[in-house]
């Protein structure tokens, strides 16, 4: 990925030498053996085709006659752009989808959906991005996300009203790029409450690789940024992202009612289901002195008091529990 004026001078030389062996080899070998000469060529046209991309995407040069609004480039030491692995592109695809959805999701409805509940199926199509081009250098995807009508553009109109599903990406993207900045202070997007900001921190996290990850480095760039410069996120942004996430996250003592329908004796957790409609089930860590009122409540309704972080809504670390009996 080229970043600086120098960079970009030293692709361009790049590029003549490759282009120039290329031309030597097909003098000398075409001819004779033309089986020979493409079997021989196949690595100097993939590195020919890798840098020009380069070139083309670091002086904003779009090879696809639509514009492209979002590109994902996904790097590893063992990811080839001539043989691209459709489980991988399609796990970080998943990943890209799963994270504007959760945005989206939370600024609907002000609730985290990370468990149980039904998704809403207008926002899943709302959020299931579109792939307009692939390109070669690495594995691009170029990305827009579906929009209502015809007109791409209404959304540049000075009246018109930002979907949802924008704004969520938005605001994702904001968060990563303040994760490859050397700011303190949480990213400042206009709009953007903490607790927002906090949502964002947890899902934008998932586009960054982990240190296993056979994808070293997931970099956006394209015309949804704020800045011209690419966003490349590595295993360092994750933790940063999560860090700011915990940063940002509210610790509350808060008493919740459901149903107890599995228990986990080893991991000393319990499963509260049937809280209410469109309610998520609740993970229940429960101290070692408080398991035997859990095991004798199975399949009962309970009041439970506890501790719910901001940053993990779908978790309660319980302090009490008891029968909800019915009054009257």
């Amino acid at each position: 990925m080229i970043e600086s004026h120098a960079q970009l001078e030293q692709a361009r030389g790049a590029l003549v030498r490759v282009e120039n062996a290329l031309a030597a080899l097909r003098a000398r070998v075409e001819r004779q053996n033309p089986a020979l000469f493409a079997a021989m060529s196949e690595d100097y046209r993939a590195n020919i085709l890798e840098i020009r991309a380069e070139i083309d995407a670091y002086l904003g040069i779009d090879a696809t006659t639509e514009p492209v609004p979002l590109w994902m480039v996904l790097e590893g030491e063992r990811i080839s752009p001539r043989d691209i692995s459709s489980r991988l592109l399609s796990e970080w695809l998943g990943n890209f989808r799963k994270a504007v959805y959760g945005v989206a999701a939370f600024l609907e409805s002000g609730r985290l959906r990370l468990g149980g509940g039904r998704p809403q199926s207008w926002l899943l199509d709302a959020t299931d991005p579109h792939i307009v081009a692939l390109a070669p250098g690495s594995i691009r995807v170029g990305l827009r996300l579906p929009v209502e009508g015809d007109a791409q553009s209404d959304l540049f109109e000075e009246d018109a009203v930002e979907p949802l599903p924008q704004r969520a990406l938005r605001h994702l993207l904001s968060v990563a790029e303040w994760s490859t900045s050397n700011s303190v202070s949480p990213p400042h997007d206009g709009d953007m409450t903490l607790d927002e900001i906090s949502v964002a921190a947890h899902f934008a996290a998932r586009l960054a690789p982990s240190p296993r990850s056979t994808v070293r480095t997931v970099t956006f760039l394209g015309t949804m940024l704020s800045s011209a410069s690419p966003v490349r996120l590595g295993a360092e942004s994750r933790e940063r992202m999560r860090g700011l996430e915990k940063m940002l996250s509210r610790i509350d003592d808060e008493v919740v009612f459901g149903l107890i329908r599995e228990i986990d004796l080893d991991a000393r957790r319990v499963i509260l289901r049937e809280r209410g409609e469109g309610v998520i089930d609740l993970k229940c860590h429960v101290p070692e002195e408080l398991m035997g009122s859990a095991e004798r409540l199975l399949n009962r309704n309970v009041r439970i008091r506890g501790l719910i972080s901001s940053s993990a809504p779908d978790t309660i670390t319980v302090r009490e529990i008891s029968e909800d009996i019915p009054r009257g």
